[in-house]
């Protein structure tokens, strides 16, 4: 699903199947197969998604750049401002 430029849903087919009913309709099966195979890539790629997305919120990692302390220590701001040395926040 995406959203096209007019602001609307846009659907995208990834697969489509013929249910086979009878016997002269055998090979349908092989649709099916790969239909249920495209489903279980797509669930795959979703949980993995998903998983992604519940780690950042559960345990959200800051590197040192990202810090206030760092960017008050690299960058030229006036010493009214500054941190204090005597590592009293680590």
């Amino acid at each position: 699903m995406s959203i096209t430029d007019d602001k609307k849903f846009g659907f995208e087919e990834q697969r489509s199947a013929n249910v086979p009913v009878g016997y002269q309709e055998r090979y349908y099966w092989y649709e099916i197969l790969e239909f249920i195979a495209c489903l279980q890539e797509l669930l795959e790629e979703q949980d993995e998604v998903d998983n992604d997305l519940r780690s950042e919120h559960s345990d959200p990692t800051i590197e040192e750049e990202e810090t206030i302390k760092h960017i008050f220590e690299t960058e030229n701001i006036p010493n009214s401002f500054r941190i204090p040395q005597n590592d009293v926040f680590e």
